[in-house]
């Protein structure tokens, strides 16, 4: 239980060379004590009777600690089963409980692009999914009619869906501006078999453009040579 705190006093007269080995949360008690400040424990559970109880326990904590104002604690791991079983804030929960994209109000032009570059450098949904884009002539005229769209996914799953207004040109690229409105049709849904019919597509970088006409079916305008209508 107290591991860290023998390990660091096991350093506390030692050479600074050898204390800077040390792992950062052992280090981080040595820098407390030598400022000649006590450090502060807590016990949250006790009587653990397993390993991988104990583990677990300390997944749920490390976990906590990095949505508190306190931010993550200097373990490397971030815990047993953390991934699949750790803390999730409230666009992840949103994204665990999407469902099956099958609209039922008609849209003749989606845009669907890849955002996780995009949220990776510090963009908002919104942000990533409206950024700059290469976008054919003959796609961008198809929005004239207003009822066009713009999707970002991540994972498969829409976290960003809003209606274009009109396309502003930077260079070779292009640009929904403005402040748009979301549309709650095409957000929070899983697009997996979507995905599924333009993998190869997908995977290559490209983005796809699709038309639905709200009543199970879809066709694609880029993204497969099949341009026929599709049931869900």
């Amino acid at each position: 239980m107290f591991s860290h705190f023998f390990a660091a006093d096991r350093l506390i007269n030692a050479p600074k060379a050898e204390a800077q080995k040390a792992k950062g949360y052992v280090q981080r008690i040595l820098e407390i004590w030598n400022r000649g400040d006590d450090v502060e424990w807590h016990i949250a559970r006790h009587a653990l009777k397993t390993k991988e109880e104990a583990q677990e326990v300390e997944s749920s904590l490390i976990g906590t600690l990095g949505i508190s104002k306190n931010g993550l604690p200097l373990n490397i791991s971030r815990g047993r089963g953390n991934r699949l079983r750790g803390p999730r804030n409230a666009e992840q929960v949103k994204v665990m409980a999407a469902k099956p994209l099958k609209p039922t109000t008609p849209f003749d032009t989606v845009f669907v692009f890849q955002i996780y570059r995009g949220l990776k450098e510090g963009r908002t949904p919104y942000d990533a999914t409206r950024m700059w884009w290469s976008i054919p002539i003959y796609l961008r005229e198809r929005t004239v009619a207003g009822n066009a769209h713009i999707v970002g996914l991540v994972d498969g799953v829409s976290l960003g869906a809003y209606k274009i207004k009109r396309w502003e040109k930077e260079g070779t690229r292009w640009l929904s501006p403005g402040k748009a409105d979301i549309s709650a049709p095409l957000i929070y849904k899983d697009w997996g078999r979507i995905i599924s019919d333009a993998r190869g597509y997908v995977q290559h970088g490209g983005f796809l453009a699709l038309e639905f006409d709200g009543r199970g079916k879809y066709r694609f305008i880029r993204g497969a040579t099949d341009k026929n209508w599709r049931q869900f």
